[in-house]
C-alpha cells in the first residue's frame, strides 16, 4: 500500500470495514511481512447469511 499499489489492500480493507473489522499490515525490510485480520463473529455470521440468501 505504502508502494501505491492499492487494489489488493484497499479491497480487503473495505470488506472489512463493512463487517465491523479490521486488518493490519505489518512489514519490514528482512523480517517478513506479518498480516492480521479480525471480524466480530456476528458480522461474519450475518455477511454469511446475506450470501447464502443471494443465491
Amino acid at each position: 500500500e505504502a508502494e501505491g499499489r492499492l487494489g489488493v489492500a484497499l479491497s480487503i480493507r473495505g470488506r472489512l470495514r463493512d463487517l465491523g473489522g479490521t486488518a493490519e499490515w505489518i512489514s519490514a525490510p528482512g523480517q517478513g511481512t506479518e498480516v492480521e485480520l479480525t471480524v466480530p463473529k456476528a458480522s461474519a455470521k450475518k455477511a454469511k447469511q446475506k450470501g447464502e440468501a443471494a443465491r
